[in-house]
């Protein structure tokens, strides 16, 4: 009986002060950011019981850019001109990367469809994207990743477009990484109201 008591007291504490149970998840995210500089976002939302989305909301203001998901035709136009881009996608701890040119798309009957005569094909629906990132941090190998990250209503990643390496010496191509950063300024002088 004392322990239904219990339960019941922390159920009110935490429905009366939601932010009490919140700060305390919160710090713990912080903690396991700081402590694991370079693991991968969802590696740290696994690890801190978190959506992925909320890890990035915490990973440090220079890290992140944040984007209206209105802008998801403007963004991915963008994209498109990118000279070697990666995207990745992953799903229940299996990793996609497909190296390809990101197609233009048009909309049909609530999707979003790429065009034909790329490697990367297929269709999706934008209005189920509920929040984009320009992400650049820190990677285990200790360089940087640098990706335009779209989130699900979840706060999940339902992919992400990097800056692709080349296979000697691993370093970004230069001309993906100046289309990176410039489309980094853009968004980063937008959140900023200027």
């Amino acid at each position: 009986m004392r322990h239904y008591l219990k339960l019941i007291l922390l159920l009110a504490v935490v429905a009366l002060c939601p932010g009490v149970m919140g700060n305390a998840y919160a710090q713990d995210l912080k903690d396991i950011i700081k402590k694991n500089p370079g693991r991968s976002p969802e590696w740290i939302a696994e690890t801190a019981k978190q959506p992925v989305a909320e890890v990035v909301k915490q990973l440090v203001a220079g890290y992140r850019v944040p984007i209206a998901p209105s802008k998801f035709d403007e963004v991915w136009l963008k994209l498109t001109t990118w000279e070697n881009p990666l995207l990745i996608t992953i799903v229940a701890g299996t990793v996609i990367e497909v190296h390809s040119k990101i197609p233009k798309g048009s909309y049909a009957q609530g999707f979003f469809n790429l065009e034909d005569g790329a490697p990367l094909t297929g269709h999706f629906r934008p209005d189920n994207i509920k929040a984009i990132y320009v992400i650049e941090e820190p990677s285990r190998e200790g360089g940087v990743a640098r990706q335009v990250a779209f989130f699900d209503a979840e706060g999940k990643r339902v992919f992400g477009i990097f800056v692709d390496r080349k296979e000697s010496g691993g370093e970004h191509y230069p001309g993906t990484l100046a289309q990176f950063k410039e489309l980094q300024a853009f968004y980063s002088k937008q959140a900023l109201g200027s």
